[in-house]
């Protein structure tokens, strides 16, 4: 899993071609980076050759966080392979409550079932959140 931190206090958008589509027009896609930690589109290596996306990966407002997995993680895409303390950085770094929901689901640790669930409430107090899904 490829993480992609914001580090401006604003959302980061870049437009990129996206095809074309029947009629032979170029189709655009807008990608959206949030403040905080953002999961990486699948088509990252691609995107990190836009010149804006290059620039601000240069400035570092964008940081690539790679999350190699130990083996016998769950899956790449989640933190269950990612020590406990790095984890815990990363869930304090993140804004987006359905990322952070994915994350709840695939984990057994406490301390990290704690700092996402902690999370989820800083986020939006009013909802009920931090549940383990089904």
């Amino acid at each position: 899993m490829i993480l992609v931190k914001n580090a401006m206090s604003r959302i980061f958008s870049v437009q990129i071609k996206a095809g074309v589509d029947g009629q032979g027009n170029d189709r655009v896609e807008r990608v959206v980076f949030q403040p905080g930690v953002n999961e990486a589109p699948a088509k990252w290596p691609q995107l990190k050759e836009h010149p804006l996306v290059a620039a601000a990966l240069e400035g570092e407002s964008l940081v690539e966080i790679d999350t190699a997995p130990k083996p016998g993680a769950k899956s790449p895409d989640d933190l269950t392979g990612i020590p406990e303390r790095r984890a815990v950085q990363l869930i304090k770094d993140t804004m987006q409550p359905v990322l952070l929901q994915k994350w709840m689901n695939a984990e057994k640790r406490n301390n990290v079932i704690k700092a996402i669930s902690e999370q989820l409430d800083a986020i939006d107090p009013t909802k009920d959140k931090g549940k383990k899904s089904a």
